[in-house]
């Protein structure tokens, strides 16, 4: 029996110490090429609870990419969060609310799913990751072991994807404290439910983020910094983050991952370029191919667009042969003093068919490929716009082939 005992023991600490490797967060390291965020409006970033038909609103997962861009050139954040989302929502298996114009970055199925699928096209060039759910929940009403349980089955299922990845969950102030009797005893109670969201995320290997202490203290009198940090008293009682809780949720992760101590990647060393051949003086911004005309941009920093002069493989927009892809040729002015974002719209019957996204420095031209949701019909124009940052207008508008 004592044998048998001193067994048990000794198997038990080896599986304790099996489960601490296996759950610890990923120690942390430089950016990779994507951050990927998922979760509900918080990181969407929307304003008083409407998605504003493909409008982008400016949250801490925007602040990061902007942040992340000096570590790692050409970081670009993808977000699949949707208002409203729950853990259950983000699971699935039914496909998120946000569909076309009102999904921040297209993709398919739930947020879960969409996230492990782009985390398996993009191996090991991922991170970081963020988790922003539990809040709908809560307001809800659902049972909390429940959310518990499933916001550790997201966690568990995308670190077991990119185990090397930073991974962040993040937790929520109380906007419903305003102005609320008894402020000392929300805070205790609105504590304890942030403390389930981070047991979820340390038990599965993830970081977790609190903004409760900041967005809602002090405890006995928190008007103040509600009023600061959420949109409460600012926009007729809006729940969401204000820009100065964004920025504090932005800076809560990069402290959290300790990117004060990354060194930036230095840029990569591009060999000279072959001479092309002399080409027709075409400026850049003006359609290649027949379709709707757009005046060229009035401002010199902006001057975006295709090879309207180069050979037809780099000038036009080109479907692929199986209609479910386009390809397009991007510049970013060498006037420019900082890099050219651009977003690339694919429509086709005033549908839209796929968007993506790419951060240039100046003169410098890429290849941009569209993934489409939907094969493109033949016979029916396909017209491709770009937009510049988050300019309302095209600076360039094209028909594809």
């Amino acid at each position: 029996m004592r044998r048998q005992g001193r067994r048990h023991a000794a198997l038990t600490l080896l599986c304790g110490l099996l489960a601490a490797v296996l759950f610890a967060p990923a120690a942390h390291a430089a950016p990779a090429g994507f951050s990927l965020a998922i979760g509900d409006s918080v990181p969407y970033g929307v304003v008083n609870g409407a998605p504003g038909s493909g409008a982008r609103f400016t949250s801490f997962v925007d602040r990061l990419e902007q942040r992340l861009q000096p570590l790692r050139p050409g970081h670009t954040a993808v977000n699949y969060s949707c208002p409203g989302a729950t853990t259950a929502s983000v699971i699935g298996p039914a496909a998120s609310a946000c569909q076309g114009n009102a999904q921040y970055d297209q993709h398919a199925g739930s947020q879960l799913d969409a996230a492990l699928a782009f985390l398996a096209s993009h191996p090991g060039d991922v991170s970081p990751i963020t988790v922003t759910a539990g809040g709908n929940d809560l307001l809800d009403g659902a049972d909390l072991d429940d959310v518990q349980s499933r916001l550790a089955q997201i966690v568990s299922a995308l670190r077991a994807a990119a185990p090397a990845a930073d991974l962040v969950v993040t937790g929520y102030g109380d906007p419903l404290s305003h102005n609320q009797p008894g402020q000392p005893a929300r805070y205790i109670q609105h504590a304890a439910f942030n403390d389930r969201l981070r047991t979820a995320a340390t038990g599965a290997g993830a970081v977790f983020v609190d903004p409760h202490p900041t967005f809602n203290s002090p405890p006995a009198s928190q008007n103040a910094s509600i009023c600061t940090y959420l949109l409460v008293c600012q926009n007729g009682g809006d729940p969401h983050p204000s820009a100065v809780g964004h920025d504090t949720y932005a800076d809560l992760i990069w402290s959290a991952l300790g990117y004060d101590a990354v060194q930036p990647t230095p840029p990569p060393v591009t060999p000279p370029a072959t001479p092309a051949p002399p080409q027709a003086d075409v400026p850049f911004g003006t359609p290649s191919t027949p379709g709707t005309k757009v005046d060229p941009p009035t401002e010199e920093g902006d001057v975006l667009g295709a090879r309207a002069a180069a050979p037809a493989r780099f000038g036009r927009p080109r479907l692929a042969a199986d209609r479910r892809s386009l390809r397009v040729w991007m510049r970013c002015s060498k006037a420019r003093r900082n890099s050219c974002r651009i977003r690339v719209v694919v429509r086709q019957g005033g549908r839209q068919l796929g968007v993506s996204r790419v951060r240039l420095a100046p003169g410098r031209t890429a290849m941009v490929r569209v993934k489409l949701s939907r094969r493109a019909a033949k016979g029916s124009k396909v017209q491709v716009s770009a937009f510049v940052g988050d300019a309302p207008r095209p600076t360039m508008r094209l028909t594809a082939r």
